[in-house]
């Protein structure tokens, strides 16, 4: 999976003409923020690190515009920030993985909300409930 956290970080810069320092920025926010897929920020720093390590990518990256070099070069600049900002913080929201929606599907009642059509507000007095007969809204 690793290689899917630069694949990632790779098609949120695609569109940049160069990968300064403000790219290096965003996309740390962004890790930081609103991480890609399920994955912590630590999986991620590790995911790219691990990237980094490997002598040569045998990935297709020719829809790229930048060459390997500076793309490495970039990785290595984001990695230097993100550890410039730690300790880092959990995000306010995380996605969960596909494969934990058997856990979730049926959720967890929490409260029955009733929910009265408004008797003579003009706005509303056609509303049809979800039989499709009218409401008992009368217009004065």
């Amino acid at each position: 999976m690793h290689f899917g956290v630069v694949v990632a970080v790779l098609y949120c810069v695609q569109f940049s003409r160069e990968l300064g320092e403000s790219e290096v920025e965003r996309l740390a926010r962004m890790i930081l923020e609103q991480p890609f897929y399920d994955l912590t920020t630590e999986e991620e720093y590790a995911s790219i690190e691990a990237a980094l390590a490997e002598e040569s990518w045998e990935r297709d990256l020719s829809w790229q515009p930048h060459d390997e070099p500076s793309v490495r070069d970039f990785l290595r600049r984001l990695l230097e920030h993100l550890d410039a900002l730690r300790p880092w913080q959990e995000p306010p929201f995380r996605s969960l993985g596909l494969d934990r929606w058997e856990e979730y599907k049926r959720g967890t009642l929490l409260a029955y909300v009733r929910l009265d059509l408004p008797g003579r507000d003009p706005m509303h007095a056609h509303q049809a409930d979800v039989t499709g007969r009218r409401s008992g809204a009368v217009l004065s």
